[in-house]
C-alpha cells in the first residue's frame, strides 16, 4: 500500500510532551540478523526485529525527563537531508555502565524508545538508525559535588533522504 495523503489534525493536548518509558532499547547492528521493511507509507515496521543467535539488545535505564529525541533537517532545495541525534542521561556510575560504554563505542547502533505507555496512547517504538544509516554513541560524563551522571548522545554521521524514522506497533 503507498502513501495516500490525509489530514492531519492536532492530537488532544496538542504538542505536550509524550510520556516515555525510562529503558532505552540499544541494539548494536552487527548482532541483527533480519531488520524489518517498512510499510507502503515508509515509517511503520512490517514485523519484527531479529537478533542472531545468542545476540541480544541492550537496556539501559534513562532520566526520564531528559530524554530528548530531535530530528534536523538541512540542505538547499531538492536536495534536503535528515539526521537524528538522541540522547538521554543514565543516572550514577557503575561497572556495567563503563564496559558497555567501552564495547559500543565504535559501533553501529540502532536504539528504541518505547512511547506513549504511560498516558493513555497506544505504545509503540520509535527506532533511530538502521543498518543503512547507523548511529555511533558519544558520552559526557559528570562525577562532581553535585551529581554523578552521563549524557549520553547518539550522533549520525550519515544523512538520510527521506526522514527515516521506524515505528515498531506492539
Amino acid at each position: 500500500m503507498s502513501y495516500v495523503k490525509v489530514n492531519i489534525r492536532k492530537k488532544p493536548g496538542g504538542g505536550a510532551p509524550q510520556a516515555k518509558s525510562q529503558e532505552v532499547v540499544v541494539i548494536d547492528l552487527a548482532d541483527v540478523a533480519i531488520w524489518p521493511s517498512r510499510d507502503g507509507k515508509g515509517v511503520l515496521m512490517v514485523g519484527d526485529i531479529q537478533m542472531k543467535p545468542g545476540k541480544y539488545a541492550t537496556i539501559i535505564e534513562a532520566t526520564a525527563s531528559t530524554i530528548s529525541l530531535p530530528v534536523t533537517s538541512e540542505g538547499e532545495e531538492d536536495a534536503v537531508s535528515f539526521t537524528s541525534l538522541p540522547e538521554f542521561s543514565h543516572p550514577g556510575s557503575s561497572l556495567e555502565f563503563d564496559e558497555f560504554i567501552t564495547n559500543m563505542t565504535n559501533r553501529n547502533l540502532a536504539i528504541g524508545f518505547k512511547i506513549g505507555a504511560c498516558d493513555g496512547d497506544v505504545p509503540y517504538y520509535r527506532f533511530y538508525g538502521t543498518p543503512c544509516t547507523p548511529l555511533s554513541l558519544m558520552v559526557e560524563g559528570t562525577n562532581n559535588n553535585e551529581s554523578t551522571s552521563n549524557l549520553v548522545k547518539f550522533q549520525q554521521f550519515q544523512k538520510v533522504d527521506p526522514y527515516r524514522v521506524d515505528i515498531r506497533e506492539l
